[in-house]
């Protein structure tokens, strides 16, 4: 793709399937990409972005060094959900929150009959439906919807095992997702976890902007630093964002 006054256009689709997954192959791709874009399209190239893999890394290398003009950069929307991936991988408690959370909502979406009655919890508190949501594996960050919407509901999930209680439906309730939503910690560890994505989220909305700039890019990093060295956070999880993200930042300095 190639982002002309902040819109971005996609140029081409090449299918890679045959071809090696190398740095090689990957500059022939870019170095005939970049004259179809200036001499066809007209547009001046400045910097040229892809994620931090090894492959387009040594590509970067690469291009530099045969066209020098260039900037070459990291996509830092890319990079910050790498460093939550790489704390759910550190943090043990993480973790658990995390894989309770998706129990819960697969297993209401799974079982229509609970997830009716929780429907209709929320139309009476809240006038609306909000859906329950799946991350997505290979977006980091979609864990943080998932935590903010199972709190958006926390009220609905217990009025509506109040409900159960009193009612047939008790029968369908699995013992496990009863047990999680009953518990003493799982509530406030959502809250907890959610006070600790929110910055990363906010810094992964900013930087996959069309309008990014690398000195926006810059600013979004600091203020994620500056939150995460808060004394009242979880310290092994903040250790960890820290940790990535300062080898992040060393790799594209």
């Amino acid at each position: 793709m190639a982002n002309v006054e902040y819109e971005p256009h996609l140029l081409k689709t090449i299918d890679i399937s045959a071809l090696p997954k190398t740095a090689v192959e990957l500059l022939k791709i870019v170095l005939e990409e970049i004259p179809y874009a200036t001499e066809e399209l007209k547009v001046h190239i400045v910097a040229w972005c892809t994620d931090a893999s090894g492959g387009s890394a040594s590509m970067q290398w690469l291009l530099v060094q045969k066209m020098p003009h260039i900037v070459a950069v990291d996509c830092w929307a890319h990079q910050v959900n790498l460093i939550v991936g790489d704390t759910f991988k550190v943090t043990h408690m993480v973790i658990k929150i995390i894989s309770d959370a998706i129990e819960v909502v697969k297993w209401f979406n799974n079982h229509s009959c609970v997830l009716g009655m929780l429907c209709k919890v929320q139309i009476a508190k809240y006038g609306k439906i909000l859906a329950l949501i799946l991350p997505v594996l290979t977006w980091w960050n979609s864990h943080y919807l998932v935590v903010t919407r199972l709190i958006n509901v926390e009220f609905a999930f217990k009025q509506s095992l109040l409900d159960a209680g009193k009612t047939l439906e008790a029968l369908l309730l699995s013992k496990e997702i009863m047990d999680i939503l009953q518990g003493l910690e799982f509530w406030p560890q959502l809250k907890m976890l959610k006070q600790h994505l929110e910055p990363l989220a906010i810094a992964a909305n900013i930087t996959w902007g069309d309008f990014t700039w690398l000195d926006t890019v810059l600013i979004t990093l600091i203020n994620p630093y500056r939150q995460f060295l808060n004394p009242t956070l979880d310290g092994v999880v903040c250790a960890a964002v820290l940790v990535s993200l300062e080898e992040c930042w060393a790799k594209a300095d």
